[in-house]
């Protein structure tokens, strides 16, 4: 991701690659996605999914209509995550509007047209998908995006959390925890 140092990525895919024979045993692909990274493995050949093929998702509980316009705050922070990830290095972009922080991430593989397509996709799954829950997370074959609503404002940690950089907070979360995961086994 674009906001991980090169030794927290490290670390990262480290824990992930470890998580790998647990999940998946030996499976012939696979993919363990953290929060902070993601760890891949396909044989060369093998038939590829569509790159906006939702692979997992999860709501948060309770509704975000605790601000009567919750929807209509998380959905100027999705515009903007559609309108930055295409056009940030690496395909990541995070943002914050109005109580409401939204965080994008593509592939590195992928354009950036290609990018605010996948984008502008996992926004439409997650408003369906979640409605209006006050997060949520949506993770596409090619990228995902997560939000979150903050009644109180959203938290900054030592540098400012907007236009690609993750707030403090984040980063310790999914550091410890890093108990957001997906994986998919074939």
């Amino acid at each position: 991701r674009g906001d991980l140092s090169g030794p927290d990525c490290s670390s990262c895919v480290a824990r992930a690659m470890s998580s790998w024979r647990d999940l998946c045993g030996g499976a012939v692909a696979a993919r363990v996605q953290l929060n902070g990274c993601l760890a891949l493995y396909e044989i060369s050949g093998f038939p590829q999914v569509s790159g906006v093929q939702m692979l997992f998702k999860t709501c948060g509980s309770g509704g975000g209509a605790a601000a009567a316009d919750f929807e209509t705050r998380r959905g100027t922070a999705f515009s903007q995550l559609e309108g930055g990830a295409g056009s940030s290095a690496g395909g990541f972009f995070a943002t914050s509007f109005q109580q409401v922080y939204a965080l994008a991430q593509c592939e590195g593989d992928l354009s950036n047209v290609d990018c605010s397509n996948c984008v502008t996709q996992a926004v439409q799954r997650v408003a369906v998908e979640c409605g209006g829950a006050p997060s949520g997370q949506v993770y596409l074959d090619k990228c995902y995006i997560t939000y979150s609503y903050y009644p109180h404002g959203v938290p900054h940690g030592g540098g400012g959390g907007l236009g690609g950089t993750v707030p403090s907070f984040f980063l310790a979360f999914s550091q410890i925890c890093a108990s957001t995961f997906t994986s998919n086994c074939i």
